[in-house]
């Protein structure tokens, strides 16, 4: 039978628990002494053996000063005003509060013609090429990633496709430890041809450079057109005064 205490330890309010503890470096005992319990509670807390009361787990709250969603395992954001935005977009704190800190610098240092943070990033979020560029750095980023995943685990991707090609070579045609030579045989056989995942990760990275230059290129028409148009509206009302 399964210890009750093992089996909770990697819930989410103890598995929580314990990471606020280690990144603040708070010992059991300034929990105990805060909340008024035994040392020997919290250490039942941290690895999930039982769980404050209603009471306590309010206290819990209070020390951290974090939202008890995120004790609970309901959110991952750790500000109360943070929480809809984090839980609809997946965005991180630290990713929320850059937007909210650069938004709030650009109007507090906007002159007359400049250009809002918040209006590049309503432009952004809001243009039909953006999901394609997420898309093309997502790609990017999972090819690397499997290069990276290739060369560690090299040997066993070359015995899997000595098992593919088994009857159509023959056993020296390994001696080289050559997976592209072995991949390239495959993809010869169906018509098409091997890209280096480390080539292709480049390729898509220069497509979503390409794509944002040209969102970035557009938006700038569009304000130097809006420019125009309120410069040549107030030059019409001067002559007319």
């Amino acid at each position: 039978m399964i210890d009750k205490g093992i089996k909770n330890y990697n819930l989410p309010f103890p598995t929580r628990f314990r990471e606020l503890l280690s990144e603040r470096d708070i010992n059991q005992q300034e929990i105990a002494d805060f909340i008024g319990v035994k040392r020997q509670t919290v250490a039942q807390w941290k690895d999930g053996k039982t769980v404050p009361d209603i009471y306590n787990f309010h206290k819990l709250v209070e020390f951290f000063q974090i939202p008890y969603e995120y004790l609970l395992g309901d959110t991952d954001s750790r500000a109360k005003e943070n929480i809809d935005i984090s839980n609809t977009l997946g965005l991180s704190d630290e990713a929320i509060e850059s937007l909210k800190n650069w938004v709030k610098e650009s109007v507090e240092n906007i002159d007359d013609k400049g250009v809002k943070c918040s209006d590049i990033i309503t432009y952004l979020l809001s243009n039909e090429d953006f999901v394609s560029l997420i898309e093309y750095v997502k790609k990017s980023i999972d090819e690397n990633i499997s290069d990276l995943d290739f060369e560690k685990n090299k040997f066993r991707y070359e015995v899997e496709m000595y098992s593919k090609l088994k009857g159509y070579v023959g056993k020296e045609y390994f001696l080289d430890h050559s997976y592209l030579k072995e991949a390239e045989f495959l993809a010869r056989k169906e018509g098409k041809r091997i890209i280096d995942t480390s080539d292709l990760a480049y390729f898509y990275a220069y497509k979503a450079a390409t794509l944002f230059n040209g969102i970035i290129s557009d938006f700038s028409e569009q304000l130097r057109d809006m420019y125009n148009e309120l410069s040549e509206d107030d030059v019409d009302d001067d002559s007319e005064n």
